[in-house]
């Protein structure tokens, strides 16, 4: 699943078995909606087997690793948007045709393309960074951004030029861990601490540096009535997402946390930590996504 400017991307699992499930998403991998408006108007895709040339020697795309990434920008381009697939392809088997060898081979990735000006899949062609984990991406601002420690693996992919480039360093990394990477309001936010005292990083518009936004100390926090501490050293805690608002002349800026099942926010303004809902589960959640309502519609109307 992926979530970009009020419009979601999900995994459709094809069946052939009689149910709800519409007769044209059994044959489709990916469903594209709009929760705004009515489950009718939503767009099914095929997924892109065989029916784009690769420079690989073979036309199929298996990979054994997959990421989805949605592509909209109502502002720039209100009627059209693109889903752009990274797969990490298995290094040990190559495909000749109907043969099958096996060899040691290094990890490659592949991209393919879906706009919805072509209603058709295309394959990128472009020089692959190494070591890329493609499930890890950051989507802001028409590009995907993947970030890591060590600097010359941290990169971006520009989908309108549609190739990557690499991100600034961030000052002061030393015996520190990505504790959040994600976006807000058009811009990437970045923590690197595993402690209760950390600087929340913002990568400038241009892309010429990180400057320290915002410096958080929850050893502040309360609930309303009372201090409260976390022992974070046997009962880590985990960081699902910063939002920033704009309210007048004041700032609202608030980290929503996960600890112990439960989901809650904490104010950067006031330091008062509020629970949103338990999960019932120690597990941190394994997909995040932010959800603004767009008036779009896709599919048929």
């Amino acid at each position: 699943m992926h979530s970009c400017n009020g419009l979601l991307l999900w995994n459709v699992i094809p069946t052939s078995q009689p149910g709800p499930t519409s007769e044209d998403s059994r044959a489709c991998h990916f469903r594209i909606h709009n929760p705004a408006m009515s489950d009718d108007q939503c767009v099914y895709l095929d997924y892109p087997v065989g029916d784009v040339d690769s420079p690989y020697g073979d036309d199929i795309f298996e990979p054994f690793e997959l990421k989805a990434y949605l592509v909209f920008e109502p502002l720039k381009q209100p009627l059209s948007y693109k889903v752009i697939l990274f797969g990490q392809m298995d290094p040990s088997v190559r495909y000749y045709g109907r043969r099958v060898e096996f060899k040691v081979l290094n990890p490659r990735i592949e991209i393919r393309l879906y706009s919805s000006e072509t209603c058709g899949w295309s394959e990128v062609i472009c020089n692959l960074p190494d070591g890329l984990r493609v499930t890890e991406g950051v989507y802001c601002n028409g590009a995907i951004h993947w970030f890591r420690l060590d600097h010359d693996n941290s990169v971006y992919f520009d989908t309108n030029r549609l190739c990557f480039d690499k991100l600034p360093a961030v000052p002061s990394v030393d015996d520190s861990c990505v504790k959040y990477f994600g976006e807000c309001r058009g811009r990437l936010h970045l923590i690197l601490s595993d402690t209760l005292e950390f600087d929340i990083w913002e990568l400038e518009e241009d892309y010429s540096s990180w400057v320290a936004r915002y410096r958080v100390n929850l050893n502040r926090m309360h609930d309303g009535e009372s201090a409260l501490w976390w022992n974070v050293s046997s009962n880590p805690f985990s960081v699902l997402s910063f939002v920033h608002r704009q309210e007048e002349e004041e700032e609202n800026s608030k980290l929503v946390l996960f600890k112990n099942g439960k989901i809650m926010s904490y104010s950067l303004e006031d330091y008062g930590l509020r629970v949103l809902c338990k999960v019932y589960r120690d597990e941190v959640p394994r997909s995040i996504h932010q959800y603004f309502e767009t008036l779009l519609c896709v599919g048929n109307s």
